[in-house]
């Protein structure tokens, strides 16, 4: 596409990371079985740094700010190459731990969406991939395993999330192709994500 519009080869197609990328979005809520994308407001987020190969904090939260009516958090000002972990806190909801890879640029549109408890046999993690799907020709593990909601006999991808079990504590080490991310598995009663990027 950049050689259509210019007639040149781009000199670059990775994403050009910045030194300070400043990061802002809106916390939004579900109800009645469907994601409503207004905003919760009163919710309370903090961030904290992560250990790259284990999902654990790493000291206190480097951010904390309650939402106000128009359900906005940020700005706050990440480090380049670091892993987070957003943990979410609002009336009537169970706590979210949501593990994100570092951010390589701005955006004001790392929106957050909470849902209702997790079903599943116990304690466990989600892996999703909210901009795509997971598929049988990708390599999409969680501490080496496939995924077992992948259907190697449907050929298109058709996976968005998938649940890891585990005991509370537990890292989990997510892949999808040359993406990995740690999270860990939280306490009773809360919901946590790793969310990967690509």
């Amino acid at each position: 596409m950049y050689k259509a519009i210019t007639g040149a080869e781009p000199e670059t197609t990775a994403i050009a990371p910045e030194n300070a990328p400043v990061l802002s979005g809106v916390v939004s809520g579900f109800d009645n079985a469907a994601p409503t994308n207004l905003p919760l407001v009163g919710a309370r987020v903090a961030i904290f740094e992560t250990d790259k190969a284990t999902g654990a904090e790493r000291g206190e939260a480097v951010y904390e700010a309650s939402v106000g009516e128009d359900g906005r958090w940020g700005p706050f000002t990440a480090k380049p190459g670091q892993t987070y972990e957003f943990v979410i806190r609002a009336p009537g909801l169970p706590v979210h731990r949501i593990y994100r890879s570092a951010f390589p640029r701005s955006s004001d549109v790392v929106n957050i969406r909470l849902y209702p408890a997790e079903g599943g046999d116990g304690p466990g993690i989600g892996v999703m991939r909210p901009r795509g799907y997971f598929g049988p020709d990708d390599a999409a593990t969680a501490n080496g395993a496939a995924f077992a909601e992948i259907d190697k006999s449907e050929p298109v991808p058709h996976v968005w999330k998938a649940r890891v079990a585990g005991s509370p504590g537990e890292s989990v080490v997510a892949r999808f192709n040359e993406e990995m991310l740690a999270g860990r598995i939280p306490a009773a009663g809360e919901n946590a994500w790793i969310e990967l990027s690509y």
